[in-house]
């Protein structure tokens, strides 16, 4: 399993939702993408491996699994999710760095029906 830190923050500006995909993996997984670039950030600590849950990749870390939100930029080929200024990262691995959990009500983008959850958790990249 390859170890990849996220260090960022996350917008807490402009939290409506909107929708925004990165993509669909070749498997049927849904890459949620923020619309912007953070003005504002969460920067909570975050750690956990890159899963799914239902139709979209997720966070899965202590006792939750979570959909996960990536940073602008961030694009599906195959199984792989390339972000911005971090690289290339598939299922399994650990995701670790600064973001934070926020309601769904409160989530940057819409969630795809297949996604349903009450929270979710976004990562943002430092520049």
């Amino acid at each position: 399993m390859r170890g990849i830190a996220l260090v960022g923050v996350f917008s807490l500006v402009a939290l409506e939702g909107c929708s925004s995909s990165g993509g669909v993996s070749e498997s049927g997984y849904v890459l949620l993408v923020a619309p912007t670039a953070p003005t504002s950030h969460l920067l909570a600590q975050l750690d956990g491996t890159l899963s799914v849950s239902g139709d979209c990749y997720s966070l899965e870390r202590t006792g939750s699994n979570y959909p996960v939100i990536f940073p602008p930029g961030t694009t599906v080929a195959g199984g792989d999710i390339d972000i911005p200024d971090l690289g290339t990262v598939a299922l399994g691995d650990r995701l670790v760095g600064s973001g934070g959990e926020v309601p769904v009500d409160a989530s940057p983008v819409d969630l795809p029906g297949g996604c349903a959850s009450d929270t979710v958790i976004v990562f943002e990249t430092a520049a």
